[in-house]
């Protein structure tokens, strides 16, 4: 599926999953997808990038077009910027993006937002302690279930005003 559409603009809400590398930003937003597909009957509109680093736009019903990038590491500024004109273009009312805590993909995010004059909301992933040991199941039973918790609660702020 390619993104290509004519060009609207509601985009109300930006919502920023930031922390550092490796505590569940990622895994989170996948959950997050999953979730508006699962509960919400979300449609694809859009899917850009690989498997592991995507993007997408999905149609939930009742609400709207939600844009959501699972990257946000450095040297991704370049997709961030392509991520915020997409979802400008599909009518997107809301995003939903990964993003470290400063920088470069953070300030792309945040300058489109004053930009354009949305709404910025900034949260964060729950991090389990130790994360670098999430080759433990246990702990990463504990990781994925807090990403699955904040992905059904990002869901939720979605349908809020």
């Amino acid at each position: 599926m390619t993104c290509d559409s004519e060009l609207n603009q509601s985009l109300k809400k930006l919502i920023l999953l930031k922390g550092i590398g490796s505590v569940g930003k990622t895994s989170t937003l996948c959950a997050l997808i999953d979730v508006l597909k699962t509960k919400y009957s979300a449609a694809e509109v859009c899917r850009k990038w690989d498997p592991d680093n995507y993007f997408v736009v999905l149609d939930v019903p009742n609400l709207g077009n939600i844009g959501v990038a699972t990257f946000g590491d450095p040297g991704w500024e370049s997709p961030a910027e392509e991520v915020c004109n997409t979802c400008w273009e599909h009518n997107c009312v809301a995003m939903v993006v990964a993003t470290r805590t400063r920088g470069g993909v953070y300030n792309v995010y945040r300058e489109f937002a004053e930009n354009k004059q949305i709404k910025l909301i900034e949260t964060a992933p729950y991090v389990v302690t130790n994360v670098a040991n999430k080759k433990d199941a246990a702990i990463a039973e504990k990781h994925q279930s807090l990403n699955s918790l904040r992905a059904n609660q990002l869901a939720e702020l979605l349908f809020q005003a």
